[in-house]
């Protein structure tokens, strides 16, 4: 047996290998076509021309509501826990705000 070392992480880190390998040749490789950046941009162009406009509605309830059921279109989306914890504490704030301002001493 050879000489035992202690495994440790900097020792892994130190003695690790890379094992990664192309199993495309040079010639192989050079035949895949690449796209080009007027390639990317019009695919892209195309892609969001093709998706319809949100609106400014969806926008704003995007992050209030639960994304929509994709099984039933038809049940109303329920309200994000999280927007109703914070609208809670803006609320407070508010009520609090008004009543140490606006209530006679």
């Amino acid at each position: 047996m050879g000489q035992e070392t202690e495994l440790t992480a900097e020792y892994i880190l130190k003695n690790r290998r890379a094992h990664y390998t192309s199993e495309l040749s040079g010639e192989e490789a050079a035949s895949i076509p690449a796209p080009t950046p007027k390639e990317i941009r019009k695919s892209l162009a195309v892609q969001f021309a093709r998706g319809c406009d949100a609106g400014l509605w969806n926008r704003l309830t995007g992050p209030v509501l639960e994304p929509p059921n994709p099984f039933d279109a038809t049940q109303p989306r329920r309200l994000r826990q999280e927007a109703a914890v914070v609208g809670s504490l803006i609320l407070i704030f508010l009520v609090l705000a008004a009543c140490f301002n606006f209530l006679p001493r």
